[in-house]
């Protein structure tokens, strides 16, 4: 009987992981080497580590005022060296917290990487829709 309780208490917590609206509204770390732009979902905002996609990465529907704050436990704060836009919304890149200028406009469906190009490797302190 202690065995069949625990099972349902472990498939009960399991289930509030899945169902929580505050994990699926705010950002949410993804996995530390995914396999380049492959793991960014349709309908977020995803930043990368380095350059081709790959390293610590998170994903965005909402945005974040304040990058120095540790995503899945790593800071992204003047780390992000890629994005993919796959939102239907243009994002604003920031190099402050709390969104302060300048900002790089980031277009719907545009993924690839902030520098050289942009100048704007490893600067993004704060990001979210435009």
């Amino acid at each position: 009987m202690n065995r069949f309780r625990s099972t349902l208490a472990a498939l009960g917590l399991a289930m509030i992981a899945l169902t929580s609206p505050a994990a699926a509204q705010t950002q949410s770390p993804g996995a530390v080497e995914p396999l380049a732009f492959a793991d960014c979902p349709s309908g977020y905002f995803c930043v990368w580590e380095h350059a081709d996609g790959t390293g610590h990465w998170a994903r965005f529907r909402t945005g974040s005022s304040d990058l120095t704050v540790p995503i899945g436990g790593f800071v992204f704060n003047d780390e992000i060296s890629s994005v993919w836009n796959r939102t239907s919304r243009i994002w604003c890149l920031y190099e402050n917290i709390d969104y302060g200028p300048p900002a790089l406009r980031i277009a719907v469906n545009w993924r690839g990487p902030l520098g050289p190009r942009y100048d704007f490797n490893d600067k993004v302190s704060s990001l979210k829709p435009c």
